[in-house]
């Protein structure tokens, strides 16, 4: 996201918007998928699923027609998936397709180290 705020020809409120709004989802997903401590329903346990979900959230959809209205009812149904898959549409509405690409590489959603 750097690319949005130290181009110059990204300083309007249209380009910092989709940057703020991916902020929020990354720490919505954070906070309600990762950190128990939070009580939003975050747990270790399952958490690789929930990050599994997040992550299909920003990429597009591969899979067969006909399950993608499946899909696309899964990621309104949950306020998280369906935060971060609206950043991204709007941040890609912005970005070229390799700057998209680059930012859903560096912004999987990572399981915190769990203590062994």
């Amino acid at each position: 996201m750097a690319w949005l705020s130290q181009h110059p020809g990204a300083l309007d409120v249209e380009r910092l918007t989709a940057a703020g709004k991916l902020l929020l989802a990354e720490n919505l997903v954070d906070s309600c998928y990762c950190e128990a401590e939070e009580g939003r329903g975050g747990t270790p346990r399952g958490l690789g699923g929930r990050l599994v979900l997040a992550q299909a959230a920003i990429d597009p959809f591969h899979g067969a027609p006909a399950v993608e209205e499946q899909w696309r009812r899964g990621v309104q149904g949950d306020g998280p998936l369906r935060s971060y898959h609206q950043a991204m549409k709007d941040f890609a509405a912005f970005a070229t397709p390799s700057q998209s690409d680059r930012f859903r590489a560096r912004h999987r959603p990572a399981a915190p180290r769990l203590p062994r």
